[in-house]
């Protein structure tokens, strides 16, 4: 056990080991991407009135509802975006835009802008896209057809999945699910105050070690993120997994104390208090002892069965979310082969 002041200073080391490798996106990098996502938000617009006008379908279009909507995913979505990465978004689009208009007569609007100094589509993949280059940064956009003919101020994904995803295409539904699947982190998160710093901690380790590259087989960055989670959930729910505890900031970490102390009347902090220190100390020793390919999952699976999509299924290609990291069946939330983490990866 150590005690409360060596594990405040731990913290503060762990922080400014993060700052010294210049990773993550500052403030102004942060605006700037925002900007690039508004921009072409914007030329979205123009090209969705422009294909109603040409379908005659204007009378469609309110004030009170959007033409289309760009959102981002991934990490810039769960504001851990690094300064080399990319931004991942989804252009939500009402059902009388085509997929073919978007590969077709979108680019054109797009090189119309004087930022944008790349472009290509890639129709043919899993998730179909067209990556540009905007202002130095490379943005990876895919589109995702709704069900109705305009497009809500806000995804309601407290809906069933049923109902969420009813009447979209396969491919519509797993553009969007990189959304979804920021959106649940994000809720299961809140209030969770060493949560992103815990992600910059792992994230930078995940650098260091050079462990981070998805083409040679390791984890993509959300398998680190669902990690993460895991323990951030699981630690001070008086699971196995407290044994790993090295912090006296929690309760749950106190039942190894003697009961006069314990008994003592001082109040007791709840399970969220454990410092950062003793979160990314039981990411190591928990995983480290994983009966890895065993998956990490860190909510339960969703099913809409008359839809065929699953939250996460080894053995289905629609997932709307996966909530697992699936070593067994090379299986994460991008559907990729993961081959090269082993117990041994995380001893430092």
């Amino acid at each position: 056990m150590i005690d409360e002041e060596v594990a405040k200073h731990l913290d503060l080391c762990l922080m400014e080991v993060v700052e010294s490798f210049k990773l993550f996106d500052s403030t102004d990098e942060r605006r700037k991407k925002l900007n690039i996502v508004r921009s072409l938000e914007h030329i979205g617009e123009q090209w969705v009135r422009e294909l109603a006008s040409d379908q005659r379908l204007t009378h469609r279009l309110s004030d009170k509802t959007g033409l289309c909507r760009l959102l981002v995913q991934g990490s810039t979505a769960l504001g851990i975006s690094s300064r080399s990465g990319d931004i991942d978004a989804v252009l939500l689009v009402p059902n009388f835009v085509d997929r073919d208009d978007f590969f077709s007569s979108f680019p054109s609007w797009l090189r119309k802008s004087g930022d944008i100094s790349e472009l290509a589509a890639v129709p043919d993949t899993f998730v179909p896209l067209i990556r540009i280059k905007v202002s130095g940064i490379q943005v990876d956009l895919v589109i995702s057809r709704l069900a109705t003919s305009y497009i809500p101020r806000r995804l309601d994904f407290e809906q069933t999945p049923g109902d969420l995803y009813r009447n979209m295409d396969a491919i519509s539904v797993r553009s969007l699910s990189g959304l979804h699947l920021a959106y649940e982190l994000k809720k299961m998160m809140l209030g969770h105050a060493h949560f992103l710093p815990m992600l910059r901690v792992i994230r930078t380790w995940v650098r260091a070690r050079a462990i981070g590259s998805y083409v040679y087989g390791f984890p993509p960055s959300i398998a680190w993120t669902i990690m993460v989670v895991y323990i951030c959930r699981r630690l001070g729910d008086n699971s196995q997994i407290s044994t790993f505890c090295v912090c006296r900031r929690s309760s749950v970490c106190r039942t190894s104390e003697p009961a006069a102390e314990r008994n003592s009347g001082k109040e007791l902090l709840a399970p969220s208090s454990h410092g950062l220190s003793c979160l990314v100390y039981t990411f190591f020793a928990q995983f480290a002892s994983w009966p890895w390919p065993h998956p990490v999952q860190i909510a339960s699976i969703k099913v809409a069965s008359d839809l065929n999509i699953f939250s996460w299924d080894p053995q289905l290609v629609i997932s709307f979310l996966m909530f697992s990291v699936d070593l067994e069946h090379g299986r994460s939330c991008s559907n990729g082969t993961i081959y090269g983490i082993t117990i041994g990866t995380f001893y430092c």
